[in-house]
């Protein structure tokens, strides 16, 4: 049992009966080494009243703030003051009812004596069990100001995160919209008749581009719908030389990667591998679980874009879209994550692995906390 609120807060039983235990130590080595003429029960009474006293007073100045000296040393204070003054309460509340004044306890030099004696005892006792209480409320305040601290600089560390993550995704909207509007613009300029389609298309694509999670993730279901519609625009700019196919494995629709990931290998493989060639080629986007990483036995997710095209005539990964995906990767999967470009039999695949994490899993990671814990500032 513990008071939880109020000017006693912190008052336990456990801590009642410690003091009790302690009171009985104390009486018992005042007595052994000096002569009582009351009972040792009586003493024991006596001791208790007054220990009971102090540890009031010590609860209460916890409590209680002071402005010109801290709670610590007012806690050092209490012991010279109420240890004697609660012990000679208790003689006051035990003598006689007919003798229960002041004036009769300082005639009594046994009563005196007795007193006298259990105050120094009750003083050094109480001092070492006051000094180990308060250094363990240190050592307690430290871990406290520790963790606060730990969990403000992780909170830093994420927000600062998100915002390097808003900074670039902030950079590859425009990139990807001025792409497909100078396509659009191409289609115009020459009065093709598949400019209401294109627009059509812009449409479903600026859409699906809109609804996303603002710390820059989203989901593969999101990602493969953005490139579906972007590669719809494109098959109609140049609808004898694309063709595409996407298949996304339903298990996987919640897997979480970082915004535009998908529409960024997508679009350089239209433009290293389809649009530089005559007779064009054919875009293959998919995904599927990987093998789990050897280090940490993680599982991973394999993003796949594999175009039929012209080989790359120069490091693609060199380019602002690649190169800016890169360290989104970096952030989001903490260097657990791999993005390869690499020749084929069937024409140039660019694979992204990616941890296994779900928009659950993302938004408790990349989630700051807002609240630290309710801890105690060190006097």
């Amino acid at each position: 049992m513990v008071i939880k609120s109020g000017p006693l807060k912190g008052l336990s039983a456990p801590g009642i009966v410690y003091t009790l235990l302690m009171t009985l130590v104390v009486v018992w080595v005042v007595r052994a080494v000096g002569q009582f003429y009351s009972s040792f029960w009586l003493s024991l009474l006596r001791g208790a009243i007054g220990a009971l006293i102090l540890l009031v007073a010590y609860t209460l100045a916890g409590n209680i703030r002071v402005r010109w000296i801290s709670q610590r040393t007012l806690k050092y204070l209490l012991v010279p003051v109420f240890a004697p003054l609660g012990i000679f309460v208790g003689y006051i509340l035990t003598m006689p009812s007919g003798d229960r004044c002041c004036g009769s306890f300082f005639q009594n030099s046994g009563l005196i004596s007795g007193w006298a004696r259990m105050s120094v005892g009750a003083v050094l006792v109480t001092s070492i069990a006051v000094f180990l209480a308060i250094s363990r409320e240190r050592d307690r305040d430290a871990e406290d100001i520790k963790l606060k601290f730990s969990l403000e600089r992780e909170r830093l560390e994420r927000q600062s995160v998100a915002a390097r993550m808003e900074a670039m995704r902030s950079r590859m909207e425009p990139h990807f919209l001025f792409n497909t509007l100078a396509n659009i613009q191409q289609l115009v300029q020459h009065q093709s008749p598949h400019a209401s389609q294109v627009l059509s298309s812009l449409i479903a694509y600026l859409r699906a581009a809109i609804v996303e999670d603002r710390n820059g993730l989203a989901m593969l279901a999101q990602e493969f719908d953005r490139a579906k519609h972007y590669l719809a625009i494109m098959q109609m700019r140049m609808p004898d030389r694309l063709k595409f196919e996407i298949k996304l494995p339903s298990e996987l629709d919640q897997q979480v990667v970082p915004t535009f990931a998908v529409l960024t290998l997508v679009e350089s493989a239209v433009a290293h591998g389809i649009d530089p060639t005559e007779h064009g080629g054919t875009i293959y986007v998919s995904a599927a679980a990987a093998a789990a990483d050897t280090d940490t036995d993680t599982d991973m997710v394999s993003i796949n874009v594999l175009d039929t095209g012209a080989a790359f005539s120069t490091q693609p990964d060199e380019g602002f879209g690649l190169r800016n995906l890169r360290e989104r990767l970096a952030l989001v999967c903490e260097g657990r994550a791999t993005l390869s470009l690499q020749t084929t039999p069937d024409g140039t695949l660019a694979r992204v692995t990616v941890v296994r994490m779900s928009a659950e899993d993302a938004a408790r990671k990349f989630t700051p906390h807002r609240d630290a814990p309710d801890t105690k500032s060190a006097d």
